[in-house]
């Protein structure tokens, strides 16, 4: 395993997730993961929000960038579960494209919180495909029942997206998310 203690509760370790996108479904998250628990909101420093991680679908999700400002922000959740479900990240080929990577995130109260966060790895990135208009509408509806900032949801409208030619993929996905809320 590649990671773990972030802190010791009650002699249990307990690893912390900067959730991004699709990750802060906290309701879906506990399916995978029972111990799974909010913290709070918080921000991550100095990286953008973009739409760069190649998707089978022909489509881009979700990815943070570094950036050189330090002010702009990519704004989640953080979730914290005990190491036994942490074990869930060991399996599946996400390691192929992706790396969780421990960073300093800055939590509502501005206190550093090291977090792991899901990064593309660089052969998974492209700056040509936009997300599925049903994927971004998946984004923006979440941070807004996470309340993030409301100058960072009127961001995340703004970007782009493209409708996916597969309509019943498209009805499919979204009753997918409506139900896991």
């Amino acid at each position: 395993m590649f990671f773990r203690v972030e802190k010791q509760h009650k002699k249990r370790t307990v690893m912390i997730l900067f959730a991004y996108a699709s990750n802060m479904n906290v309701t879906d998250f506990t399916r995978s993961l029972p111990s799974a628990r909010k913290l709070g909101n918080a921000y991550l420093p100095g990286h953008a929000f973009v739409f760069n991680k190649t998707a089978k679908d022909r489509s881009s999700k979700a990815n943070v960038m570094p950036v050189d400002n330090p002010d702009v922000p990519v704004w989640g959740v953080l979730l914290e579960f005990n190491d036994e479900d942490a074990r869930i990240f060991d399996k599946g080929d996400w390691h192929k494209h992706m790396e969780l990577k421990p960073m300093q995130c800055v939590d509502v109260q501005g206190n550093l919180v090291t977090a792991h966060v899901f990064i593309s790895l660089p052969h998974a990135v492209n700056e040509y495909l936009l997300p599925y208009d049903w994927y971004k509408e998946k984004l923006v509806t979440l941070a807004a029942m996470q309340n993030l900032p409301a100058n960072y949801i009127a961001a995340l409208k703004l970007m782009p997206a493209k409708p996916d030619p597969n309509v019943k993929r498209a009805e499919r996905r979204m009753k997918k998310f409506r139900e896991s809320l």
